[in-house]
């Protein structure tokens, strides 16, 4: 080849991050290739400023500033493929870089299962019900049934005996129904009517405001002395209706939330936490990309814990 395409090549290779010129010394190869330690986000949201509509995707951009995985830093990068029939720009881009292996692999959060990607290309789809995600996937989801199981334990020590219920409606039917054998073991008064499905979407939605004043009725016998929330990004919500009926965490009422962290998202006095470190999803999600081989998968669950 000429001078010029050798050069041209090199150059391109340092912008990929395959190599890296160190001045005078020379051009050597990374450490940290982006085949080795670059992974992709695939969001269901159309622009960067959607980002913070989720918490689990923040965590995931904030935490990886510090994380390391085999000593060596990974990167993240955010992919939109929030489009229709796959066509956008986000989903072009990506399957460039998959086809030219600038990522070890790419996360899909329960969309877009259809986005085409190179044969055995690592693809990790991190959904609500894994088992319905195709085998030959990286399955992952956060252990939801584990979660609920600590933050019923939490909310027992802290006194409360009748317990409501707020999670997201999307949530599948075998976990809503093991919610409902764990509450029942557990000695709690948990009425069916007291588990609302709440649409993290419409946060704002005074329809949802009213289901949760209706918790505490003047016309009902019996109220909740505690709330478990299956889904921080419904916590605003389920906390500034509590304010306004005079309700205060901690105090008056018992509150115990899932969360992601780190978070962007104020914490709340009063209130106990039980969820994921965005560090744990990282690495399991790395591990698995490392040691994946096409063919069936196995579901990965990752564990909650108190925070």
């Amino acid at each position: 080849m000429s001078v010029a395409a050798f050069q041209k090549t090199i150059n391109t290779l340092i912008a990929e991050g395959f190599l890296e010129s160190k001045n005078s010394t020379g051009v050597f190869v990374r450490s940290d290739p982006p085949h080795l330690y670059r992974l992709g986000l695939a969001l269901p949201i159309y622009s960067p400023a959607e980002i913070q509509a989720d918490s689990l995707w923040s965590a995931l951009i904030l935490s990886v500033d510090k994380f390391q995985f085999e000593g060596q830093p990974v990167t993240l990068v955010p992919y939109y493929v929030n489009t229709p029939n796959n066509q956008g720009k986000g989903v072009a881009t990506l399957q460039k870089d998959a086809a030219k292996k600038r990522l070890c692999g790419a996360m899909f959060f329960a969309h877009n299962s259809t986005v085409v990607l190179p044969e055995g290309f690592p693809r990790i789809s991190f959904d609500y019900d894994p088992e319905k995600t195709p085998e030959d996937h990286i399955r992952m989801a956060t252990d939801y049934v584990q979660q609920f199981s600590l933050a019923m334990e939490e909310i027992l020590v802290r006194g409360a005996r009748k317990v409501a219920v707020i999670f997201q409606e999307t949530q599948k039917s075998p976990a809503l129904l093991r919610f409902r054998e764990i509450a029942e073991a557990s000695g709690c008064a948990v009425p069916i009517e007291w588990m609302l499905p709440l649409n993290i979407s419409l946060v704002d939605n005074i329809a949802q405001q009213w289901l949760i004043a209706g918790l505490f009725s003047d016309n009902r016998k019996e109220k909740p002395d505690g709330i478990i929330v299956m889904n921080d990004n419904l916590l605003p919500t389920v906390n500034n209706q509590l304010l306004a009926l005079g309700m205060i965490p901690g105090e008056t009422i018992q509150v115990v939330s899932h969360c992601n962290r780190p978070s962007l998202q104020r914490i709340l006095g009063g209130v106990s936490y039980i969820g994921y470190h965005a560090e744990e999803i990282l690495t399991s999600s790395m591990t698995c990309i490392r040691n994946y081989r096409p063919g069936p998968q196995p579901i990965t669950l990752i564990s909650a814990q108190k925070i």
